[in-house]
């Protein structure tokens, strides 16, 4: 209930103070890359993770927002199973892409990686319950759902190409897509997979 009526968007409010300290952190370990693209995956399976909790659990949805062969309807454990096998399937490809950024990760570094998987997972607890609560009134886009998240997977690409054709540093590169993914994506969320009734995808 008091998730429900606060005005504050906790979930955002967390998102930047981690973000924050991830650049700082960065700042003051300028070696630290490969734990940053770590932390960066891992964030990205857990939003993924409650994505599907929340096509599961979600019950006041957009009418016909998912459409499968062209037949609408609110299959929200299609929706769900589909995404899990795609959007899985390109972090499991990645965990491999990624593994020549992550070899040299520090003992000190691998538990910064232990205290971020917590508050990651604490952030998308409470991102969780907000988004329950809201969907006792407002009904949600299972169709936007499933798209949005991939908005993480075009960083990735452009944190492995990017430095690559343009000689400039990955860090630069990942530190500042990371920012602009993670608070795009969650307004984009905001905005898009709560609607009125009448609006699909």
């Amino acid at each position: 209930m008091l998730l429900q009526k606060s005005k504050i968007d906790f979930g955002l409010l967390l998102l930047l103070a981690f973000n924050i300290y991830a650049i700082y952190y960065y700042y003051q370990n300028p070696n630290a890359l490969g734990a940053l693209i770590v932390i960066f995956w891992l964030q990205s399976v857990f939003i993924g993770i409650f994505n599907v909790i929340g096509m599961l659990t979600f019950t006041n949805r957009v009418e016909n927002s998912f459409t499968i062969n062209d037949k609408a309807g609110n299959r929200s454990g299609c929706a769900a199973l589909f995404f899990t096998f795609h959007y899985g399937l390109f972090h499991f490809a990645y965990m491999f892409f990624l593994i020549s950024y992550i070899k040299d990760i520090t003992p000190s570094q691998f538990t910064f990686i232990k205290l971020s998987f917590w508050a990651i997972l604490a952030g998308s607890i409470i991102q969780y319950l907000q988004d329950k609560a809201r969907n006792r009134t407002q009904p949600v886009n299972i169709g936007n759902m499933f798209v949005l998240p991939y908005a993480r997977i075009v960083p990735m690409h452009l944190v492995i190409l990017l430095p690559k054709f343009l000689s400039i540093s990955p860090s630069i590169v990942f530190v500042v897509l990371k920012l602009f993914a993670d608070l795009i994506m969650h307004i984009a969320y905001k905005n898009f997979v709560f609607k009125k009734s009448n609006q699909s995808l």
